[in-house]
């Protein structure tokens, strides 16, 4: 249709429609295989290349498709006719829709046709995040390293307190049940000799908690300022670290502290050992998940908060994706001179003769397969009869030509016998054989007055009587 009207603007349009598709697909391809290099590890890197390939195909096929929806209204729509045309006269109505109407964007801005445009605007916003982590991860890398020693803190801060809090009912438990006041005084020296690291363990963790409750207190707090909250997270990352090397080194020290086999120390030892420990343990553990974590939809979001230049890459592939929507719109406004509509009427002809075209194919099949089943119908009666036919011809010749006679009347024009042996031989008249031919012939049968499109449906023909005029038909003299 295109090369059909050969218009240097039709075409030039179609070539950046076409340029614009190719790139967006070269686009999505990239995109996708950035993001999966970042989100893999190891050897499953070597998998971003065929989801690249199979997310950028994706992408273009559902584009394409919903910018082939995207498309001038061709038929007049009743409810939009009226409500553009309010007050103007029928005559003019056809005109005013045609030349003003249908070039209107407001005029085809339905929910439906929104919904489209929001969905490919969608797709432009998601494939251009790729780029901004790439090109502007460097500029936030301090918003990145701060939000990720915060998420540290509050999940060790979370995980500690409970640690914490059983370190001290461990020992108030064991304070409460040995009495060392009431101790001998020889006992009670050796015990608080050992006891003592671990009362001050304790003292300095039930410290830090609280100092820690605070500081969290005040960094949700909405009053405070950014720029503030940043200094106290510094300062809470910097009690969580403090918390870290305690336990360490408590552990480290903890060695030196005498074994004692009275009042079950030794037991009270390796239960508070063991708290220390499973501190340790989880710390280190919170440390290498959130470490190896890369942070990408936090990446994605700072990006977009604080980088203007993610504002101006989104609003390029805004662009570009809408691009071929708004250049479809310019092509329903150029009006070739070798032909009276625009382009899209042009190919709203050419798709109409070619469905038209299609259906009258299918018809003619149709019949054609039906008039075939009828003459081989035809020919299998006439080969079961023929049998009987040779008695009734040598005795009873009038009743057999009835009989053929018959059943050429009823198989009529799907006989294999030619029209001039019918008009000779049976004593057909040409105008029985026209109105055998046009009672007989297998037609397509149509529901609708408007076939294939099937909108118009034939009105009903019955033609209702009432009780007494039927009386009266019946009983009417003659």
């Amino acid at each position: 249709m295109i090369k059909q009207l050969d218009h240097p603007k039709i075409n030039r349009n179609f070539n950046f429609i076409g340029f614009a598709v190719m790139f967006i697909c070269i686009l999505c391809f990239v995109s996708a295989v950035i993001f999966s290099f970042n989100i893999l590890s190891g050897i499953g890197k070597i998998g971003s290349v065929p989801i690249g390939i199979f997310w950028g195909f994706a992408v273009t096929t559902i584009y394409l498709l919903l910018l082939y929806t995207i498309s001038p209204p061709l038929l007049v729509d009743k409810k939009m006719f009226n409500k553009k045309n309010k007050g103007v006269e029928k005559s003019k109505k056809k005109f005013l829709f045609e030349s003003e109407n249908l070039k209107n964007f407001s005029d085809w801005l339905t929910l439906s046709m929104s919904l489209r445009i929001i969905f490919i605007g969608l797709f432009a916003i998601i494939t251009v995040q790729p780029f901004n982590v790439m090109l502007f991860t460097s500029l936030i890398q301090n918003d990145l390293d701060l939000y990720k020693s915060h998420y540290k803190s509050e999940i060790i801060l979370e995980t500690d307190q409970s640690k914490i809090e059983q370190e001290i009912n461990l020992l108030e438990d064991y304070l409460r049940t040995v009495h060392i006041n009431a101790l001998p005084k020889e006992d009670y020296t050796e015990i608080s000799k050992n006891i003592n690291p671990i009362i001050e363990k304790v003292q300095y963790d039930k410290s830090f908690l609280e100092k820690s409750k605070n500081l969290k207190g005040i960094i949700i707090d909405k009053k405070v300022k950014r720029s503030k909250k940043d200094d106290f997270i510094v300062e809470l990352n910097s009690e969580i670290q403090n918390e870290i090397a305690s336990d360490e080194e408590f552990l480290s020290k903890s060695a030196e502290i005498e074994t004692y086999s009275k009042y079950e120390f030794n037991v009270f030892k390796k239960n508070f050992n063991k708290i220390i420990e499973d501190k340790v343990t989880n710390n280190k553990y919170v440390y290498n998940l959130i470490d190896n974590n890369s942070f990408y939809l936090r990446r994605i979001i700072v990006i977009n908060t604080l980088v203007p230049g993610a504002f101006f890459l989104n609003v390029f592939s805004l662009i570009l994706f809408l691009f071929p929507i708004y250049v479809k719109f310019q092509i329903r406004k150029i009006k070739p001179k070798t032909n009276a509509q625009s382009f899209y009427y042009f190919k709203k002809e050419k798709e109409l003769n070619f469905v038209n075209l299609n259906y009258q194919t299918f018809k003619t099949n149709f019949e054609r397969k039906f008039a075939q089943r009828q003459h081989r119908s035809f020919v299998r009666i006439k080969e079961n009869l023929e049998l009987s036919m040779v008695k009734l011809r040598a005795y009873k010749p009038e009743v057999a030509q009835k009989i053929e006679k018959e059943l050429i009347a009823k198989f009529f024009p799907y006989v294999d016998i030619s029209e001039n042996e019918i008009y000779r031989k049976y004593g057909f008249s040409s105008g029985e054989l026209s109105e055998l031919k046009k009672i007989n012939r297998i037609v397509f049968y149509e529901k609708y007055l408007d076939p294939p499109f099937n909108l118009k449906p034939v009105k009903n023909t019955i033609v209702e009587f009432s009780g007494q005029k039927l009386i009266n038909d019946v009983w009417r003299d003659e």
